[in-house]
């Protein structure tokens, strides 16, 4: 029998589409279904009929119904979903199709129907299931024994008639499986410990005084007889900085050892509960088939429900504003194992699998999955010394550097790149010459390596983190503490947000857009220093084709023709990041605020104007300066620029615009923008009282023991961009964006 022409009986009419896909409208299926007979169109048109409500009807208010089904067998599968366009304003509805069985009917998928609500037999059922496998067979999310209680933690213990008593103990030493709740505080914070009202809590904290969310959690955890749970707000005192640095700190340890995260995802505040409104209930009725059609199994239909990916849409974020916080990210990256109350769901996070109830999360890998399985890797190579440890702080292509330098020291002892380019070239224009060059740069170039996995997961957190809402600006680098002292043992220093041994790359960050409604226009003075990301608000991101100090593609290295390659413009502004810093923190955590910090750079340097862009931004208006978009003028070419922040807005911080900055290389491609520093002189004295208190340490790390002298006779810079010079620019047409540079030292705050 043919297939049917409306739906193709729910199969791709090529192997090769990247999915099933077609449309149709009311009258059209109603034909197929009655008067063709599809088994397929019947099952739609039930679908759609029974989905109808009140207030529309499938037969007479329906424009169009768009159907798809996406990677049906070569890739993840998604079931039969509809799009349903209706003829007046209302919105459009979406529709899924799936089997209640545990097999297929063509498209239609099978799925699981949902619980309705997390203390439901079937919800505690599914956690339980879920918890006791994780346990037992997942040796990553294992911890190794029973964990010590933290400081401070509270014991739920059940009284009879449903009541609950709940006390705050404190220093018990005693080991025993606890679950941590992760949580919004919202905008009023009820129930708080603080020194007045610690000792009363440790005697006991009255039910109704309870905020609806930890009563929630609370009692879900009895539920899975978890008799202890740890709630920051409960168990850190609050007005007390010493108690709330300390114990902030170890939250790394605090929600790694937990035995399960309670996430109250879907809740904007303490008050709402885990569950707020909670509307598990939305399957529809099931549909079900003839036997000679679907062989009796049953189909249903439901609005499809939302799943987040690593990155948030804004409704994704309306829907779970837990993960729109800076706090939760690493309680969740760090969590062996979290459960998630959504809206309408349970969702299921370990370090091994991920799943939801109604089943569409299936092979999804959590975020702290992905990050234990490099930190899995990482530490096995660091125990077999397979790797080196610090694999970026060691340059491949320091190699090169050297080669280049013993080269050109036969010609030119004590050369400096920029002064004798001239001189070099005419030297090394011989053939001989030219061509054992170009074998040297070939072979180095298959040399070089990628930056260690460790160090590119770190750069990834951080676009991903940098996204997320802080309340406190004084919290940026706190909340990101845990998460750093994870990998501490793996990569060495850390520098306010940056990493020794993978500096250089970690300088690259840019701000991509600047968007008064991101609220990254301005730059706070609350997040120092300038050079490190914690010194913007909102998001940034970095190259992700720049991973090493390379000499380009080997695109860029024709081998019919080496002799064009005579001295290539990347070679030309190579050298090693030559590089110190002063990081002084403001409190006892190691990855916590910082006091003051100062990153001395030594490179390449040059003058460039910076040159504001101007818009027609209405009707009649010409020549109207867009305060977010700017550019860098340098050696007669514009190259991108990115600033971070809106410069030429009011404020301590606002540049005029065409005015003279500072190029400061970083990569061939890259440098940073500066300015002087535009501290304030306070502030700028109790900064040079800093340096000269530590003037004997600093002398013992720089190279020349008048260095920190000189910063402070020769002043301070900031960075307020970073610019890129393009492909075409540096490659094609070989131009030297940094012709006249000088190798100079900048100390940048």
């Amino acid at each position: 029998m043919a297939p049917c022409k409306l739906c193709n009986d729910q199969e791709k009419k090529n192997e090769d589409d990247g999915r099933l896909a077609f449309d149709f409208t009311p009258d059209e299926l109603i034909q197929s279904a009655s008067r063709q007979g599809c088994s397929s169109c019947i099952v739609i048109l039930e679908g759609l009929r029974k989905s109808a409500t009140e207030g529309w009807n499938f037969d007479h208010d329906v424009r169009r119904v768009y159907a798809r089904c996406r990677g049906m067998h070569n890739q993840k599968p998604t079931t039969l979903s509809l799009e349903v366009y209706f003829k007046n304003d209302r919105p459009k509805l979406e529709l899924e199709f799936f089997s209640l069985g545990t097999e297929a009917w063509k498209a239609i998928l099978p799925r699981t129907s949902i619980s309705g609500h997390p203390l439901s037999q079937k919800a505690l059922a599914w956690t339980s299931s879920l918890l006791k496998t994780c346990v037992e067979q997942h040796v990553v999310c294992q911890n190794p024994k029973i964990p010590q209680l933290p400081k401070r933690v509270l014991a739920i213990v059940p009284t009879g008639e449903s009541g609950v008593n709940v006390h705050l103990v404190e220093d018990q030493m005693e080991y025993a499986p606890y679950a941590a709740l992760s949580h919004c505080w919202g905008m009023h914070r009820t129930c708080v410990t603080t020194l007045e009202t610690l000792e009363g809590h440790k005697r006991g904290i009255q039910w109704y005084s309870i905020p609806k969310t930890f009563q929630d959690a609370i009692l879900f955890a009895l539920r899975l007889n978890i008799r202890y749970i740890w709630v920051d707000s409960l168990c850190i005192i609050q007005d007390d900085p010493s108690d709330w640095e300390v114990e902030s700190s170890k939250m790394a340890d605090i929600y790694q050892h937990s035995y399960l995260t309670l996430a109250a995802t879907a809740s904007p505040s303490d008050s709402q509960g885990c569950y707020p409104e909670y509307h598990g209930g939305t399957d529809m009725s099931p549909v079900f088939i003839p036997l000679a059609f679907t062989k009796s199994c049953p189909v249903a239909v439901r609005k499809p429900l939302g799943h987040w990916d690593t990155v948030l849409s804004n409704h994704l974020i309306h829907d779970y504003p837990l993960l729109s916080r800076g706090w939760a990210f690493q309680e969740r990256l760090l969590s062996p194992r979290t459960l998630h109350f959504c809206g309408s769901e349970l969702v299921w996070e370990c370090r091994e699998a991920s799943t939801c109830e109604c089943g569409n999360l299936d092979g999804y890998t959590s975020p702290g999955g992905e990050y234990h399985q490099v930190l899995a890797r990482s530490e096995g190579q660091h125990r077999s010394n397979s790797v080196n440890v610090f694999p970026d702080f060691i340059n491949p292509m320091d190699l090169v550097v050297k080669a280049r330098e013993n080269e050109l020291s036969m010609y030119a002892p004590g050369y400096e790149y920029a002064k004798l380019y001239n001189q070099v070239l005419e030297r090394l224009k011989s053939e001989e010459v030219l061509q054992q060059r170009y074998e040297t740069v070939i072979q180095l170039l298959r040399m070089e390596k990628e930056p260690s996995e460790l160090s590119q997961q770190w750069r990834k957190l951080v676009e991903q983190y940098s996204a997320l809402q802080i309340t406190k600006p004084t919290d940026r680098l706190p909340a990101f503490s845990g998460l750093c002292k994870r990998i501490k043992h793996l990569r060495g220093d850390y520098m306010a947000g940056l990493w020794v041994d993978s500096v250089w790359l970690d300088l690259l960050w840019r701000v991509n857009v600047l968007q008064p409604e991101m609220g990254n226009t301005k730059r706070s003075q609350h997040r120092r220093p300038s050079w490190s990301w914690v010194s913007v608000r909102g998001p940034v991101r970095y190259w992700d084709d720049i991973k090493c100090l390379s000499l380009g593609p080997l695109s860029c290295y024709p081998d019919e023709d080496p002799n064009k390659l005579a001295l290539n413009v990347r070679e030309l502004r190579r050298r090693p990041l030559d590089f110190d810093y002063d990081v002084q923190l403001a409190g006892k955590n190691s990855f916590g605020e910082v006091a003051s910090a100062v990153l001395r750079i030594k490179s390449y340097s040059r003058a460039a104007v910076l040159r504001p862009t101007f818009d027609n931004l209405a009707p009649g208006a010409s020549n109207a300066h867009n305060p977010f978009k700017y550019n860098i003028e340098v050696g007669g070419h514009e190259v991108s620029f990115f600033a971070d922040y809106a410069l030429t807005l009011e404020g301590p911080y606002a540049s005029r615009g065409g005015e003279m900055v500072t190029l400061l290389l970083i990569h061939p491609q890259i440098a940073l923008v500066l300015t002087p520093s535009s501290r304030s002189q306070e502030r700028s004295q109790t900064l040079e009282r800093g340096l000269k208190s530590r003037l004997k340490k600093l002398r013992n790390k720089f190279r020349n023991s008048d260095l920190a002298e000189k910063s402070l006779k020769n002043g301070l810079w900031e960075r307020i961009g970073i610019v890129r010079v393009s492909d075409t620019l540096l490659d094609l047409y070989q131009v030297d964006w940094m012709d006249g540079a000088e190798v100079s030292e900048f100390y940048i705050v």
